[in-house]
């Protein structure tokens, strides 16, 4: 099942991988690859970059030397100023980015509210592309922050708890390994 292909983009890893493997879910359905595009256009930026803003310092204290390393680097460069400098410990530029994500969610939710009640994802009854965006996010926060922190706990409540009902709805994709990749297929 492996293939030496190397493919860059998250966009791109999905299309390759509903195509390579077409006997499972399809994370772009063909009905929903508009939706998909706009989402990842439109939302992915804004939350990306605000939750950058606010844990780029704390992301790269929880990496090893060689990671940290290209992080510093790299994030430097396109910040144009040390990570020290692009933190949010301000706690009036922390209030504003964090008020940025909850209030970019809170759009997000009021798009799903359309959906069928009861529905976690964004296209209903299935995860696609937009809910894992939005998860891996989640997850980013939690791994850097802490389940505990307030920031997180907050996100979980937000908007009627629907960030932690989505967490919990793809918590079975946050970790892989054989078994559990054996047991999704």
């Amino acid at each position: 099942h492996t293939a030496n292909v190397a493919i860059t983009d998250s966009w791109n890893i999905v299309k390759y991988l509903d195509s390579k493997y077409p006997q499972t879910k399809a994370c772009l359905p063909r009905e929903a690859v508009a939706l998909q595009k706009a989402f990842e256009k439109t939302v992915e930026p804004k939350l990306q970059w605000n939750i950058l803003l606010c844990m780029t310092t704390q992301t790269c204290s929880q990496m090893n030397p060689r990671s940290a390393e290209y992080w510093r680097r790299t994030r430097e460069k396109m910040f144009d100023k040390k990570l020290e400098e692009v933190g949010t410990e301000d706690s009036e530029k922390k209030e504003v980015v964090w008020k940025n994500i909850l209030d970019l969610l809170s759009e997000v939710d009021s798009w799903m509210k359309e959906n069928e009640e009861g529905t976690i994802f964004i296209c209903g009854k299935e995860p696609t592309f937009a809910d894992f965006v939005i998860g891996s996010h989640l997850t980013w926060m939690k791994r850097v922050l802490g389940v505990r922190s307030k920031e997180y706990q907050d996100l979980m409540a937000v908007n009627g708890g629907r960030w932690a009902m989505l967490a919990e709805g793809l918590n079975r994709w946050e970790w892989v390994d054989k078994e559990s990749l054996e047991s999704s297929i």
